[in-house]
């Protein structure tokens, strides 16, 4: 296909180049048509000069077809080049959607370890409340305790009314012992 393209080119710039030159047809009804030569004023017309093709300094060859073929191996160099670079943005694109999906995956990673940080901190916040509040109720439950002990030292000296025991003085606190009065009498039962 380009192996066509680029002969087709070259013979297009080869014949317009080189000119045809070709027989005036003759024709005993055709009239014949007059060329006008261009004036050495028109040649020199400022406008010209500018749209013109330049001749390229790069191109080594003198005739147009060495110019056609100059190009040619500029155009094959172009394109090689070309497929190439679009290999590397094709690979670039891969990549690029790789690290996208990555990124992606990351980020709800992220997500969720923020979200578990947080219930996380939480949590110990809670439980540190919950401890500050034991360490400032253990005095509580020490005096509740005490309290609780002292309801059953008062049972228990009710109950050993009911079966029998004396009383002890009211100057000894119900937490010592009685001493025993007589020898023959046992000793309170501790308390």
């Amino acid at each position: 296909m380009w192996n066509k393209s680029l002969i087709v080119v070259v013979a297009v710039i080869g014949l317009g180049l080189s000119g045809c030159n070709a027989e005036e047809p003759s024709g005993a009804g055709l009239p014949k048509l007059q060329i006008r030569q261009p004036s050495a004023q028109s040649k020199q017309a400022a406008y010209l000069s500018k749209s013109a093709v330049q001749k390229d300094a790069s191109v080594g060859g003198e005739t147009a077809v060495d110019s056609a073929l100059a190009w040619a191996e500029k155009y094959s160099q172009a394109s090689a080049k070309n497929e190439v670079l679009q290999r590397e943005k094709a690979d670039l694109l891969d990549k690029n959607a790789k690290l996208q999906i990555q990124m992606a995956t990351l980020q709800a990673d992220l997500s969720v370890a923020q979200r578990e940080l947080k219930e996380a901190n939480t949590m110990l916040l809670d439980i540190r409340t919950d401890l500050d509040k034991w360490k400032s109720n253990v005095l509580g439950y020490r005096q509740e305790m005490r309290a609780a002990q002292q309801v059953q030292l008062q049972q228990l000296s009710k109950i050993l009314k009911i079966l029998g025991a004396e009383p002890a003085p009211s100057g000894t606190t119900a937490s010592k012992p009685a001493a025993p009065e007589k020898e023959g009498e046992s000793e309170p039962l501790p308390q």
